[in-house]
């Protein structure tokens, strides 16, 4: 810790820190990116008049002083001056420091910089052109120029809002655009290097990328904007400039070769074609994807350009009956005009439409939409009864509706060939887990990589994160490039969703508030409670929209009489007054009457006024029966209208019902067991009715209810009939459809084919971590067993029955339902005891590791210790290595590292050496359990071997984890710079495949790393980065090491109550669930705490229970560090003895662990006890030890200037008072560079 904490908090320290590696590399600017102000136009086309020295970056590097080269002698002062004039801002003197001498002591590396400074000023034409302060050095941007800053500033106008400049802004931000594209001459400090400085080469590398990317960004920009101006000769020439820089921009080879169609030069878009496919193979060993070749063919035939947007086909699911405009809705249309204008300005949202059935949710969205086609790219999909065990149904089906049926001429067959909107800008680790669920685009993307096999609960979230990244790539002009309306996702019937749909629409909520997307959904206000919890996260997210349909009014109900009964007419026209209304009295009177029997609803009311019209009334004569016997129900008035139909028809309807809401013609067939124009003719009429309504390869129920109240009308043997035909229909039409297999037989009554398909149903689910679906097939499975055999004496159905128990109790799980997980695991138990060992032996191994997950590590060994005995007995080793991994698990965690070693080498050596699955989880342990015994070396090897296995088997997620692991190891061993490269490198994969947990684990060491390196800021960031991602995926054990850290970064920023606050709250979490390392490390830092707030018993409680965890547990990092703390408390309460004891023993353990930074605070402590017991000889043999160990050791416990206020104190002692206050000035210079940062 610095010294002055006590007069108050560093406010000081956090105004200007940088502090996330991303930050410190600089963000990556979009074109016009930055405030709404215009650049000034002087000195904007060239170098500026009143600049002296010119710094040329963006290309080969170069210097100029008036007009003539300037030669600078040192290539370190070059780089110097490289980094300086980059952006033209102050640079702090800490960072140049960590740039050029990144392993020196800080005060060495600051005379270093000092020397280095000079070298700069002598070798400028005038030494005022460099700035230097106390805490920053700069070149005067009045009179110094470079390319670079002024390509930064020419980029700076705003894009996300173009349609907000005028013309005139637009023009002189097209002109800047140009001219920044001018200036970039090549790579960032192209054919210049600083051997021997790892860390500048990563920054120019960085910085290089970083150019590059801004400069690839103004291209497209330009390539689009002249595009769209009709400048093809111009587009033509930023798209080759362009693909000059990265000639693997597969999208700029697909608009180069638009661009030369579009000048008709069809030769120079056969070149391009060839180009792109040659530099694709050589490169990458792909082919292009089909939208490139889709774009070169339209080129040959001279095809005109795709549409804005395409033109999906939209299936909807409810049509209306006859033509009746939509009526009595301008409110509502309103409010979902109002909802798309703040899409279309980049401000998604959700609008969830609500009604009682039939009420005309359905039909108000598809007219708003439809409306919209053209102009927004409509997806449309729908929930059905039963749906809720197919999992994301309705998001399958809009985003299948993309696939856009285009006729191919092949070989005259007129054959049809499927294509899908470009999606170059979607990262193939998004297209990998899309495919998932569409599998389709592993068809058309045949190069991409399988999706990453990791832990379920990461797994759905990175299927969640692809969808969403899939939908906004959609939405961006990478993709309809000449498109400028948003998205509009449409979801019919939500209240029959899945929950995994329900779960993602939660998921994309969080995103949509700065997206061009609009998500429009219906429910069923009677059913309101399905789509509750959504409802409640949406509007918490502030992204929902309502809009509650009622019943039409008397007026309204008249416009539909007055359509029905006359010719169609404008219902926009206003009301006929009483006078016009003269003699129309029955119309009025019939109005009025339906309004009250049907209270408005618009289905009721059309099947009302069908059933009226199909009985034989001529619509002239309804307004004059005034007194017409109207149903009482629209149940009743449906069965009103199938009393009227066709026995042919009305078997294809039942079967039509019993199938689904849509069914295709084949099908309903085979279900009804009619022949071919028999199933023709019943159809017609069906469609002829408006029951029913015909669709290019399916029909479709016109409405739900009808469906239902024909499904409710059926006996009992008639439904069993039909459900078995239809079941056997679908096994050979579409045996994929294994959820409505599973139903149509278990209904039928054909147990073992049911469970056959809930079986296949469960394994999709789960394939898709759709776990509530999959829990819906277990149960049925589970019911359909039960029947089979209630007492569970046959052995298949036994095993059966332990099969989908343990499945069941792995969802329950991942869900947090830890009640319902074991009420699984106790029925698999009692099964268990009725099978043989085999069915036994999986049920402990389940045991012990749900156990062990749950924090309940005597329990796990115990349950662990009866199946190893059991797998012994059966000489099965597969099981005793899976047992003994667990009980090395439980033991590591109680802080029993020598148990735990033993049963993890036992378990390795049993492993068979082909298994690699197996024994890569056993290292992996086995490395945590040397980590923390403080043999790092083994601990770095254990993890190496991993990643090494995690690499050859394409596991990423693995490799993430093995390589924090590593720079974790490296971080412990003092190896500052290796531990961060690994950090950075693999803190960035486990965002890129949204491995959540190991991001979250990567946060956490990078935190530790900031804070070993003195950057307390930095760390404390760090720390609630990984704490928020900690809590949303509930990993007990990992929260614990985010709140020890941040409760000690807090304490080295002299927030001592906020730290005591977070230290605590890591006690409480640690203790119950058994954490004895970061127990003890939060016991050290609330004694350190104590002892800084003057309460010694509590200092001394703290850091003696630390020591005595710290021997319990055998770990010698934190038994040192603890025993260091004792020592200073006992000092501080004036027992000197005590207090040297316990340093020197500090010493002695970190020796033998090698840790620097605990020895050195140990010689420290030892020094400053001798002191005060009057030995100052020795005392300064110790604090001068302290000294020269300093440049291998960290700041996390100490500060450096510690350790020098300690050297002073001792030399002041001995009388050596100049170089006592040498180092109080190196203190107080260590103090003030900290204060700054």
């Amino acid at each position: 810790m610095w010294v002055g904490r006590r007069g108050g908090t560093s406010s000081r320290w956090e105004t200007s820190l940088q502090t996330l590696p991303e930050r410190r590399a600089g963000a990556t600017h979009g074109l016009w990116s930055g405030s709404l102000e215009m650049p000034e136009p002087v000195g904007t086309r060239s170098p500026s008049q009143r600049a002296l020295l010119r710094v040329y970056l963006l290309g080969p590097p170069g210097v100029e002083w008036g007009h003539s080269p300037l030669t600078i002698p040192r290539r370190q002062t070059r780089a110097l001056l490289y980094r300086l004039a980059s952006h033209l801002e102050p640079v702090p003197r800490e960072q140049l420091c960590f740039l050029f001498w990144p392993d020196l002591p800080e005060t060495l590396a600051r005379r270093n910089l000092s020397h280095l400074l000079t070298h700069l000023r002598r070798a400028l034409p005038l030494p005022d052109l460099l700035n230097v302060s106390e805490d920053q050095v700069a070149l005067d941007e009045q009179r110094v120029w470079s390319d670079g800053a002024t390509f930064a500033r020419l980029c700076g106008l705003p894009n996300a809002r173009r349609s907000t400049l005028h013309k005139r802004e637009e023009e002189v931000a097209c002109a800047l655009a140009q001219e920044a594209v001018e200036l970039y001459r090549g790579p960032f400090l192209a054919g210049f290097s600083l051997p021997g400085s790892a860390e500048f080469e990563s920054w120019v590398a960085l910085e290089r990328s970083t150019w590059e990317q801004l400069y690839l960004s103004v291209l497209a920009a330009l390539i689009e904007e002249r595009t769209a101006k009709g400048e093809y000769q111009a587009a033509i020439a930023y798209a080759r400039r362009y693909l000059e820089a990265d000639n693997l921009a597969e999208d700029i080879h697909r608009r180069l070769i638009e661009l030369y169609a579009a000048v008709g030069d069809r030769s120079a878009a056969l070149r391009q074609f060839e180009c792109c496919v040659k530099v694709l193979e050589r490169e990458l060993g792909v082919s292009p994807l089909p939208e490139t070749r889709a774009a070169y063919q339209a080129a040959l035939e001279g095809r005109p350009p795709e549409p804005s947007f395409p033109a999906v086909k939209l299936a909807w699911t409810t049509l209306p009956g006859p033509e009746v405009p939509l009526v009595g809705r301008e409110e509502a249309l309103d409010g979902l005009r109002r909802a798309y204008a703040r899409a279309r300005s980049g401000r998604g949202g959700v609008v969830l439409i609500s009604g009682e059935a039939g009420m005309g949710k359905s039909r108000l969205m598809q007219e708003f939409a439809t409306a919209l086609s053209g102009q927004a790219l409509i997806l449309t999909g729908a929930s059905s009864p039963g749906a809720q065990t197919t999992p994301y149904q309705p998001i399958v089906e809009a985003l299948r509706g993309l696939w856009t049926a285009r006729d191919a001429d092949v070989g005259g067959r007129g054959e049809r060939s499927p294509s899908f909107p470009p999606l170059s800008s979607l990262s193939p680790v998004w297209l990998a887990e899309a495919s998932r669920l569409l599998p389709e685009l592993r068809t058309l993307y045949p190069d991409r990589s399988p999706a990453i096999a990791s832990e379920p609960k990461e797994a759905r979230l990175r299927l969640f994160e692809a969808l969403c990244r899939l939908l906004f790539a959609l939405a961006g002009p990478s993709t309809f490039p000449r498109a400028t309306g948003p998205v509009i996702l449409c979801l019919d019937d939500l209240h029959w969703a899945d929950s995994a749909t329900l779960d993602w629409l939660a998921y994309l909520g969080r995103e949509l508030r700065d997206r061009p997307v609009l998500v429009i959904a219906t429910y069923r206000s009677e059913e309101a409670d399905m789509v509750a919890e959504l409802r409640y996260t949406l509007a918490r997210l502030g992204v929902l929209s309502e809009l509650q349909l009622s019943g039409l009014d008397v007026p309204s109900v008249r416009r539909v009489v007055r359509y029905l009964l006359r010719a169609p007419l404008d219902v926009t026209l206003p009301l006929r007054t009483a006078e016009e209304e003269e003699g129309e009295g029955g119309e009025v009177a019939l109005a009025t009457r339906l309004q009250e029997a049907t209270g408005g609803n618009p289905f009721f009311l059309l099947e009302t006024l069908k059933a009226l019209i199909e009985i034989g009334t001529p619509r002239g004569r309804l307004s004059e029966v005034g007194d017409l016997p109207l149903p009482d129900t629209v149940r009743e008035a449906i069965e009103r209208r199938l009393r009227l139909l066709s026995s042919r028809a009305r078997q294809i309807l039942e079967a039509g019902a019993i199938l689904g809401p849509v069914f295709g013609f084949e099908l309903v067939r085979r279900t009804a067991g009619r022949r071919e124009m028999e199933a023709i003719d019943g159809l017609e009429e069906l469609v002829a009715r408006q029951l029913l309504v015909a669709e290019p390869a399916a029909y479709r129920f016109s409405h739900e209810s009808t469906r239902r109240v024909v499904e409710a009308n059926l006996s009992p043997i008639r439904r069993q009939l039909l459900h078995r035909r239809a079941g056997r229909a679908l096994e050979g039409l579409a045996p994929d459809m294994v959820g409505a297999l599973a139903r149509h037989f278990e209904i039928a009554r054909d147990v073992r084919k049911a469970l056959h398909y809930y079986g296949l149903a469960a394994q999709k689910a789960e394939a898709l971590f759709a776990w509530r679906e999959a829990e819906e097939h277990q149960g049925r499975m589970l019911t359909l067993l039960e029947e089979l055999d209630p007492a569970a004496s046959r052995p298949d159905t036994r095993a059966q029955r332990a099969r989908v128990l343990m499945a069941r109790a792995a969802q329950r799980y991942l869900q947090g339902r830890l009640v319902e997980r074991d009420a699984d695991l106790a029925a698999l138990a009692a099964l268990a005891e009725a099978g043989n060992e085999a069915l036994r032996m999986q049920a402990l191994i389940h045991r012990a590791r749900y156990l062990n997950l749950d924090a309940r590590y005597e329990e796990a060994l115990a349950v662990a210790g009866e199946g190893l005995a059991l797998a012994e007995s059966c000489n099965d080793v597969v099981a005793r290595c899976a047992l003994l991994n667990q009980i090395g698990f439980a033991h590591y965690f109680l802080g029993q590292p020598r148990e735990a070693l033993a049963a993890l080498e036992s378990a390795l050596a049993a492993a068979p050496k082909a298994d690699i699955e197996v024994r890569r989880h056993i290292v992996h342990t086995l490395g945590y359990v040397h980590f923390h015994l403080g043999d790092y070396e083994r601990s770095l090897a254990c993890q190496q071997t991993c990643y090494a296995d995690h690499r050859t088997a394409g596991d990423y997620n693995g490799m993430a984890w093995a390589g924090l692991d590593i720079g974790s190891t490296y971080l412990e061993r003092g190896q500052l710079t290796e531990a961060r490269q690994y950090l950075l490198e693999h803190l960035d994969l486990a965002r890129r495949i949204g491995a959540r947990s190991a991001e979250a684990y990567g946060w956490s060491w990078l935190g530790y790393w900031e804070l070993y390196a003195g950057r307390y800021l930095a760390a404390l960031e760090c720390f609630q980065q990984a704490l928020s991602l900690q809590q949303e995926i509930r990993t007990e054990h990992g929260r614990v090491a985010a709140e020890v850290g941040t409760g000690l970064a807090c304490y080295q920023l002299g927030k001592l109550a906020e730290a005591r606050r977070w230290l605590k709250g890591a006690v409480e979490r640690a203790r119950p669930i058994g954490h004895l390392r970061r127990l003890t490390e939060a016991l050290i830092g609330l004694g350190l705490l104590a002892i800084e707030a003057g309460r010694p018993p509590e200092a001394d409680r703290c850091l003696r229970e630390a020591v005595a965890l710290a021997r319990e547990s055998e770990c010698p990092k934190n038994l040192a560090t603890a025993l260091v703390g004792l020592a200073r408390a006992e000092r501080r309460a004036g027992n000197g003895g005590a207090a040297l004891s316990h340093a020197l023993e500090a010493v002695q353990v970190a020796q033998a662990v090698r840790l620097p930074a605990c020895e050195a605070w140990a010689e420290m402590e030892a020094g400053l006890a001798l002191l005060a017991q009057g030995e100052g000889e020795a005392a300064l043999k110790h604090t001068a030890r302290a000294l020269a160990l300093l440049p291998y050791a960290h700041e996390g416990w100490i500060g450096t200037e510690e350790v020098h206020l300690a050297q002073a104190q001792v030399l002041r002692a001995l009388g050596r008072l100049e170089a006592a206050d040498e180092h109080l000035r190196l203190a107080e210079a260590i103090v003030s560079e900290k204060g700054r940062s």
